[in-house]
């Protein structure tokens, strides 16, 4: 992604940002994981940990 609007191609590891670019693409720099043959966003994953962590020391 990126090549094809005359941008540099960066490769994003565990990112959980959004890209603000114009004409980006929807989940533009956001990092997937597949789990079981499930794919999910790793932005999600770390909320829901988060969520269940802050559950759990009320």
């Amino acid at each position: 992604m990126g090549m094809h609007r005359g941008g540099i191609d960066e490769y994003w590891f565990d990112s959980t940002t959004e890209t603000a670019n114009k004409n980006r693409e929807e989940d533009e720099g956001l990092s997937y994981r597949v789990h079981y043959g499930e794919k999910f966003l790793l932005r999600d994953v770390i909320s829901e940990l988060t969520y269940n962590l802050l559950t759990l020391l009320r």
